[in-house]
């Protein structure tokens, strides 16, 4: 069998280290924290300097049990190629935080906790060193008691300006907390019948939430999460598959009539906003703003980015003189990639790109459907990228897409055997 002169090595490199466990887990636990703080306590505590303290206490926590791992364990070994590129992703992400706009220490300080300055720059970092793959389940269970974190969130949004929001502001209602709910819609068959249940709820009513705020973006990557978990779902269910799949079919065609037949209520009602929203174009005045302004620079800016605090001319201030200074500079691109471009240019884009093609690739090439779904979900951001910046700040959509990548990179045969409970053929 293929698998038996490796079966002493990977004994050794599989055995559970209950102190390892326990860091990987702290750590995770820690991250979801630092995002939690801002919008739970925010309403409660107007002092920005104590929210931004709890912040840097979590991720001094984060640190402190990355130290504890590293001087125990090795780390994980991705191979020349992916080592490379990650090196270089280090490089390039060193480049675009020391490019930054620094004041004072207190300013500096902030920067660097600064969910839109360096931490996700440095987010990779935390997360590629752990053995993601190893303890794989027991990461996904942080994942799930994370995402009942929405459920207070929900609460406190819901007495301080309601669910419903203009604009852009009702994309970030619960913070992306459901975005766990989401991702763990594609590994359903690891969770038990109460987390099933919970994470359909979940999932479920964040979906309604973006269709009653319009948040198109949203609303697409939610659906490519869950026909990704439908699709597997039917993968799994072997020779139920036929039947599962003529049941599915059934309840869709019945939900399309229904739609069909009450579409003008709906138009004037719950999907007005949607469908209002759907033919929109919000994007390209920015994107063309974006691209001007660095036709119009040194050639330097498109290659290597204006860095984290990186800004560019936004072409509306010509028609509308009463816009103020963010607005007319901007700092952000809500198109992911051109968002990169403008921190870190095409290098970081080419980079980030190259790591996550690799991914994708690892992931289908391990052949389990665990892995399939890792490869799904990163086929997902291939599209996120585009709609949306979920890597440009720190995000459970960004420590979701850098986990992915770091269990599809560490995709190798102890994986298969260990960690899917797939047998040696």
């Amino acid at each position: 069998m293929i698998c038996t002169n490796k079966m002493r090595t990977i004994a050794v490199i599989t055995s559970v280290n209950e102190n390892e466990r326990q860091y990987v887990r702290n750590i995770y636990i820690l991250l979801s924290l630092i995002i939690l703080v801002d919008p739970m306590l925010n309403a409660f505590i107007s002092s920005t300097t104590i929210l931004r303290s709890l912040e840097l206490m979590l991720l001094l926590g984060v640190i402190f049990y990355e130290l504890l791992y590293l001087n125990n364990f090795k780390l994980f070994r991705y191979g020349k190629w992916i080592s490379f590129w990650i090196i270089l992703l280090g490089i390039c992400s060193i480049s675009i935080v020391i490019r930054g706009q620094f004041g004072g220490l207190k300013d500096t300080v902030l920067s660097l906790i600064s969910r839109y300055g360096a931490l996700p720059y440095v987010l990779p970092f935390l997360i590629f060193p752990l053995p993601n793959e190893k303890y794989f389940k027991t990461i996904l269970n942080v994942f799930f008691y994370s995402s009942l974190l929405v459920v207070p969130l929900w609460i406190i949004e819901f007495f301080n300006g309601g669910l419903v929001r203009e604009e852009y502001f009702g994309e970030a209602i619960g913070a992306y907390f459901p975005f766990f709910s989401a991702f763990l819609l594609v590994f359903f068959n690891k969770l038990g019948p109460l987390k099933k249940m919970i994470t359909v709820i979940i999932f479920s009513i964040f979906f309604i939430l973006m269709v009653l705020n319009a948040r198109r973006n949203v609303i697409l990557s939610l659906s490519l999460y869950f026909l990704s978990a439908l699709f597997l779902q039917f993968l799994r269910s072997g020779g139920k598959r036929g039947e599962k799949m003529v049941k599915t079919l059934i309840i869709s065609v019945v939900s399309a009539c229904f739609v069909i037949l009450n579409f003008p209520k709906l138009q004037e009602g719950l999907l007005s906003n949607v469908i209002e929203r759907g033919f929109e174009d919000t994007r390209s005045q920015v994107e063309i703003s974006l691209l001007a302004d660095l036709a119009s620079s040194p050639v330097s800016e498109t290659i290597f980015g204006r860095g984290m605090d990186g800004t560019y001319f936004n072409l509306a201030a010509l028609q509308n003189l009463d816009l103020d200074s963010d607005e007319r500079d901007r700092n952000v691109v809500e198109t992911g990639y051109l968002n990169m471009v403008l921190k870190g240019g095409i290098v970081y884009v080419a980079i980030v790109m190259i790591i996550l093609i690799s991914a994708i690739v690892m992931a289908f090439r391990v052949k389990t459907k665990s892995f399939a779904g890792i490869g799904l979900i990163l086929l997902i951001y291939i599209v996120a990228l585009y709609t949306t910046a979920p890597i440009s700040y720190f995000s459970v959509p960004a420590i979701l897409f850098w986990f992915s990548v770091s269990v599809a990179l560490q995709g190798n045969v102890r994986s298969k055997l260990i960690l899917y409970g797939e047998t040696c053929r």
